[in-house]
Formats: structure tokens, C-alpha cells, sequence
């Protein structure tokens, strides 16, 4: 199989999300909350009306997600706890992570 020269791939047009902006996918609203801590950046998308997280690296199953020191000006324990509780806030019954199974439930009230 021959590849195609860079030149040749259509190039694909993107733009940064931030927090709370709207991704729209079929009969889906995904809305954009953004999640530091694990990584800088870090994005999970919340269905409201469905319930539906998809929580990437920030809330998994059976482990943690690690928090790296990669720059000692940044507080990024600090960063993912205050995640932590921005998501908390949210109803959800189902959640996908970025690894793991599929899990419902994200807090023990």
C-alpha cells in the first residue's frame, strides 16, 4: 500500500474548544468542561439531557488518573481537585474514560 505525500492529504481545519462551548454530534449536546489537574487542557464532554460523561483521563474506574509535577509554578493537584468538584456538580449516570470500562456513576453521595 502506497501512502499518499503530505502534500496530497487534505488538511483538516480545527479550532481549540474552551469551557462551555457546545459540540453537537447527531441527537447529542456535548457541552465542553474543562478539567486540568491530569494534564493541562484536559477537556471532558458532559450530555446533559442523556447523563452521559466523557471523562477521558480525569475520572476512571478503578485507578487515578496520575498528576505529574511538570512545572513547579504550576499547582496541578490543586488544579485537578477543583476539577474534581467542578464535575461533581454535574448529574451524570454514565461514564466513558479514556481508559477502562464503561462505569455508571461518578460519586457516592
Amino acid at each position: 500500500m502506497q501512502h499518499k505525500p503530505y502534500s496530497l492529504i487534505k488538511q483538516l481545519k480545527f479550532s481549540f474548544l474552551k469551557d462551555g462551548d457546545a459540540i453537537n454530534v447527531g441527537n447529542y449536546t456535548f457541552q465542553c468542561v474543562e478539567t486540568p489537574g491530569h494534564t493541562t487542557g484536559h477537556m471532558c464532554l458532559y450530555e446533559s439531557s442523556k447523563k452521559i460523561l466523557i471523562s477521558g483521563d480525569h475520572i476512571l474506574n478503578v485507578t487515578t488518573p496520575n498528576i505529574s509535577l511538570l512545572d513547579y509554578r504550576q499547582n496541578l493537584l490543586g488544579e485537578y481537585v477543583s476539577s474534581l468538584d467542578k464535575v461533581y456538580k454535574l448529574y451524570v449516570e454514565l461514564v466513558l474514560p479514556g481508559h477502562g470500562d464503561v462505569f455508571r456513576g461518578c460519586k457516592k453521595e
